[in-house]
Order: structure tokens, then C-alpha cells, then sequence
């Protein structure tokens, strides 16, 4: 609300959070701030609903803890405004924690930004402003790189102008990564590798080869725990592997998946017995 851009509409999805925001929301006398309330709705399908109702000629992200430099939106209007062929603008993003610097990510011009984009996520969510004509969605079953391929469908092919030396947005971190955390993080990786592979057909060696490579880490430090931790959620870790095992038509990951859940089952069976 304190951008120094002034015409834009402020869109708040509250997913069920147990804060304060609809309480908050109430005392701000504004009408460009539209509130809407989803309960549990996730980080996903939030951003989507966001998307559908948004009005403007183009959208901006921002979570909740987050913020943006109050000249974010003007600087990137007057760009966006001298040059109708620019589809988007990233800048730089600084990620905070426990108020220190601990992260800079500039918004480097990329001459070969699509090739790059098809192999791992080039866009902090917050970075970038783009045409809402331009939206795809973000994929609602994933709790890991559901920006990835958000970005990829909508930014691929995609006119983009980079802000290389300015830094208009900041990201605050919570909380640390624990182990199952990261294993979820390279399922969520595979899984829009694979993807990218079957929707986009472009073929990359370099994409093949991470593809096997975070898919033997995977199955190298998945244990019993993970599988007992299975539960009723609509994207667990059992059925990414399923996913992976119909998606991808790479022989060696079929051959290694194959082996491996031999093995594990053989290994879950013996210690069974004690």
C-alpha cells in the first residue's frame, strides 16, 4: 500500500492463516485493497485465485512477511510503459535472516534466459512484474517448485527486461531446511523436470543428466521414515515417485527406480524381523 505508485489494486488471498490478517484488512480504508478468504487453500491455489481476480494489466507477487522497495512498481511502470514489446521485468532480490543480509541475487540479463529457465528456476517469486495476459497457474498439488514451473509456462518465450543493479524486493527466512524438507525440495525438482521434459519437448542433455542426478540422491538418502510418513495428502512422496516412473521415458531412471524399490523393500522386510 505504500508503493509510490498509486494506481494499482492490492489483492489479499487469506488461505486460513491463524494471523491477524482479516482483522487487520478491516481497519484499512482503501478501495484499492479487495480482501478474499479461501480456507486452506495453500500457497498455489491462493496465487491462482489471486491471478483470476486481479483486474490490472499486470501482476506483481508478494507473500506475507515479505516486502517490496517502495520504488518497486513506479520504476518498473515507467519501463513497462516506454516500451510495449517488454512482456516483463525482474530485479534483484535480497533475502534476509534474523535481520542480517545473508543472500543478494542480482537480476542478470541471460542471452540464453529460456534454455537456462527449462533447467532450474531463474525467478525469486517476488522479482517480477509481468503482463497478466501472459499467467498460466501454479500446479496446486506441489508444496516445492510450484513457482518453477509457474515461471517456465508463463516467461519461457517471454520479452523480459532485467534490473541488474536494483534490488526491489526482499524475502525474510523463517525457518531452516531439515532433511525431509530437502528430500521433498529434489522430488518437487524431478517432478517439473519431468514435466518440462513431456510438455515442452526440448531436448537437453544437461536437463537429462540433473534429472538422474537429483533422482539417484533421492533415492539414495529416502529411508523407512519416509515411506511411514505417507499419508492421505493429495501429492505425497509415493506418488511423485509413480509420477516419475510413468512420465519419464529416460531407460536408466526406469532401470534405477526399478532396482531400488527392490531393494528397499528387501531392507524394509528384514528389519521387520527385529
Amino acid at each position: 500500500m505504500h508503493q509510490t505508485f498509486k494506481d494499482i489494486e492490492v489483492i489479499v488471498i487469506d488461505d486460513g492463516s491463524m494471523d491477524s490478517t482479516r482483522h487487520i484488512i478491516k481497519k484499512i480504508k482503501d478501495n484499492r485493497l479487495r480482501y478474499y478468504y479461501f480456507e486452506n487453500s495453500g500457497r498455489s491455489k491462493a496465487r491462482n485465485r489471486g491471478i483470476e481476480n486481479a483486474r490490472g494489466k499486470y501482476i506483481q507477487f508478494l507473500d506475507s512477511d515479505d516486502t517490496l522497495d517502495i520504488l518497486k512498481i513506479e520504476t518498473a511502470m515507467g519501463i513497462l510503459n516506454s516500451d510495449e514489446k517488454i512482456d516483463a521485468i525482474q530485479c534483484g532480490t535480497r533475502y534476509w535472516k534474523e535481520n542480517k543480509l545473508v543472500v543478494e541475487s542480482k537480476a542478470s540479463y541471460r542471452k540464453n534466459k529460456g534454455k537456462l529457465l527449462l533447467r532450474q528456476n531463474i525467478f525469486p517469486i517476488h522479482s517480477v512484474i509481468f503482463k497478466k495476459e501472459l499467467a498460466s497457474s501454479f500446479p496446486e498439488n506441489l508444496s516445492y517448485c510450484e513457482d518453477w514451473f509457474f515461471w517456465v509456462k508463463t516467461l519461457w518465450k517471454a520479452n523480459i527486461f532485467f534490473q541488474p543493479e536494483y534490488f526491489g524486493a526482499n524475502v525474510f527466512i523463517h525457518h531452516e531446511n531439515t532433511m525431509t524438507n530437502y528430500r521433498e525440495m529434489i522430488l518437487g525438482e524431478i517432478y517439473i523436470l519431468l514435466r518440462i521434459k513431456k510438455e515442452i519437448a526440448c531436448k537437453s542433455l544437461l536437463r537429462d543428466i540433473k534429472i538422474i542426478k537429483q533422482f539417484i540422491y533421492y533415492l539414495i538418502n529416502y529411508n523407512k521414515k519416509d515411506l511411514h510418513e505417507i499419508g492421505e495428502s493429495t501429492f505425497t512422496r509415493y506418488k511423485l515417485l509413480k509420477i516419475i516412473y510413468y512420465f519419464t521415458d529416460i531407460p536408466i531412471i526406469r532401470a534405477v527406480l526399478k532396482q531400488v524399490f527392490v531393494i528397499k523393500n528387501k531392507m524394509i522386510k528384514k528389519e521387520n524381523l527385529y
